[in-house]
């Protein structure tokens, strides 16, 4: 179709979906002048955010044709695509407009590249398996094919999801197929048919940020497709292949079950059914992960690998994808290209294009250096779904004990920094067995009597709320009653320069999940100013709490001055005996403050005096103004305009 140039049209096929309401959200924020719309079977329905949505049906061609040819582009989303297969796209050749898909099906992907020369004869485009996998996995695949890390040729795909998103009605049709008693693998530059490798010596994975290995189902990659076709430019750099996942709560065993007994069509929806009505309840569980990760890695060696991972789920991420794909595409990007193209078969250009687009809205992998990642504290990732505005990014104006819910994996995380922390080690030097079990006991009896000691104390400023108030004093007396009893032990020095390492070390950790990534500011229109904002909302959170006194003000150039005074924290550890820890907690924070500002355009210089008491001065980089700007829902704030 024709449509003038500055107001291209999109169509989202399953606006509705999981994946294509967040496309629709995701491809008008990125640029405001597209108009995009998605469909539904009724023409009554409407999507998450009340849009309303155009009829689409499958099963009414005629209608479907009609409605597609007076779009720039289609997005497939509709599902499963086990089900539908091409049926989309051929109506999108019949109705001469280009289209994107999120094919996640390995059966699908079969029927989608047999319509590579029909495309090619009608001068079409289509970009197919352009999501979370394939997509995501197949950049970080040709990526590492491209440097050639694998002096074997061989390659591998590993992903972890957790259940705190519930997921799709199409995801379990999907999830069901790959229980298969075959895989369909790379092997020897051939794609051939093995028996699933369920115990095969590579069925445990430990994932970045987990304590423990856990079991994977192997499956069929849409990449065993992609990478053998005639059109894919590193068919020559990858020879094997082998692709495994695991879903939260979804057990191996179950897996192997359902690939043995070969349910039926019927039973399939049924289970499908069934499946979703489950993952709508488990992602209430205290304990659903908030994390997806994907790990891609050469010769059974992840240490070589790129890594993806973060608090966001498999569906904002696919999302991301084909709307920074369709982005390149409304750009003009890919304006002489024709045929089925998926990432394998991008030219280098299209694929970095569509990597640095995904890093702009926050995406992005990372090598695989896992000590690296422990060092900078990223034990929960760091992708989170994009925001345009400060207000709106994770935990804004929260703090530990307000923030909504607490990472499933923290006390884990906990646990493990405590054990293989330098104090453990030295007081289990410290005693013998029996003993240590008695400095364990003398700990628990310290705590409860700290604990009771804080049930007396009073202020001449006003006190938490009860809720809040408790629960400070059990973390304030849990510190002292630990600190305290190694002091004993080893000496003021000792204890104390080896728990404060203890302590800041757990700190950054935790405070990369209470914070979003140093990354998600550069998004906002001024970084310097977003992570001002954000800071500054914090502490307001803890004033609030009457926790500490914020005061803070900014000049005419642009610098901000803060003064943090009346630490209650620190007002605890002097009155427990531990006036030696009253800094820590400012320490932990200063970190995790310059960790956003510092990648984001500002400096701070910081002077620390008795009690926690904190005199500080941020500055921007460079010089920047002072503007206002309003987000849409009408909530005015200050922005620094560069």
């Amino acid at each position: 179709m024709t449509s003038s140039a500055d107001k291209k049209r999109v169509i989202v096929l399953g606006g509705k979906g999981e994946t294509g309401y967040r496309i629709i959200h995701f491809l008008r924020s990125m640029n405001t002048s597209w108009e995009v719309v998605g469909t539904s079977r009724h023409a009554a329905n409407l999507s998450s955010d009340n849009t309303p949505l155009l009829p689409f049906d499958l099963a009414s061609p005629k209608e479907a044709i009609k409605t597609l040819s007076t779009f720039d582009l289609a997005i497939i989303a509709i599902g499963p695509m086990e089900k539908v297969r091409e049926k989309a796209h051929l109506l999108c050749l019949d109705a001469g407009i280009d289209c994107i898909d999120i094919n996640d099906s390995i059966t699908a992907a079969d029927s989608i590249f047999s319509l590579d020369q029909n495309a090619k004869d009608q001068n079409r485009l289509i970009l197919t398996g352009m999501g979370f996998m394939p997509g995501l996995s197949s950049l970080m695949l040709a990526r590492l094919a491209e440097e050639e890390r694998s002096s074997q040729k061989y390659y591998s795909i590993r992903a972890y999801m957790g259940a705190a998103y519930g997921g799709g009605k199409a995801s379990p049709h999907a999830i069901l197929s790959s229980f298969e008693p075959y895989v369909s693998w790379i092997k020897n530059g051939k794609r051939q048919k093995f028996k699933t490798p369920w115990k095969d010596g590579k069925q445990l994975f430990t994932f970045s940020g987990h304590t423990k290995a856990i079991s994977l189902i192997p499956y069929s990659a849409v990449e065993n497709t992609a990478i053998v076709s005639e059109q894919s430019n590193i068919s020559d750099k990858i020879e094997s292949l082998d692709s495994r996942y695991n879903i939260q709560y979804l057990h191996q065993g179950f897996a192997r079950f359902l690939a043995a007994i070969a349910p039926s069509e019927k039973r399939k929806n049924q289970l499908a059914d069934m499946f979703y009505k489950s993952g709508q309840s488990m992602k209430e569980k205290r304990d659903a992960d908030p994390d997806t990760i994907l790990w891609c890695y050469p010769d059974d060696s992840p240490e070589k690998g790129l890594l993806l991972h973060g608090m966001i789920s498999s569906y904002d991420l696919t999302a991301l994808v084909a709307a920074c794909c369709a982005e390149l595409y409304l750009n003009n990007q890919f304006s002489n290209t024709r045929g089925v193209l998926s990432v394998e078969s991008l030219s280098k250009a299209h694929r970095y294009a569509l990597i640095e687009g995904l890093s702009v809205q926050g995406v992005h992998f990372k090598e695989a250096d896992l000590e690296q990642l422990k060092e900078a504290g990223l034990y929960f990732g760091w992708v989170e779904c994009p925001q345009k505005y400060a207000q709106r990014m994770k935990h804004y104006s929260r703090n530990w004990y307000t923030a909504p819910k607490q990472h499933p994996r923290m006390i884990p995380l906990q646990k493990m920094f405590l054990l293989e922390s330098d104090i453990w080690g030295a007081l289990r030097k410290e005693f013998n067995p029996l003993s240590f079990a008695g400095f364990i006991v003398k700990t628990l009896s310290r705590w409860r009597q700290h604990q009771k000691m804080l049930s007396e104390y009073s202020s001449s400023v006003a006190l938490p709320p009860p809720d809040i108030w408790a629960k400070a004093v059990k973390d304030i007396s849990m510190f002292t009653s630990g600190y305290s009893c190694a002091r004993d032990a080893l000496g003021q020095d000792k204890a104390y320069q080896m728990y404060r390492k203890m302590f800041l070390e757990t700190g950054k950790m935790e405070m990369r999940w209470l914070w979003p990534d140093a990354q998600q500011f550069t998004l906002l229109e001024s970084p310097h100013h977003g992570a001002v904002q954000y800071w500054l909302a914090y502490l307001k959170s803890y004033a609030d709490l009457n926790i500490i006194t914020l005061s803070s003000e900014v000049d005419e150039i642009g610098n901000t001055f803060f003064v943090i005074k009346d630490c209650l924290y620190a007002n605890l550890f002097s009155f427990l005996g531990c006036p030696e820890l009253s800094h820590l907690v400012r320490e932990m924070e200063r970190e995790a403050f310059e960790y956003i500002l510092l990648s984001n355009g500002g400096r701070v210089e910081w002077d620390v005096f008795e009690q926690g008491n904190v005199s500080a001065l941020i500055c921007p980089s460079s010089s920047e103004n002072i503007v206002k700007h309003a987000d849409p829902e009408g909530q005015e704030f200050a922005a620094l305009h560069l």
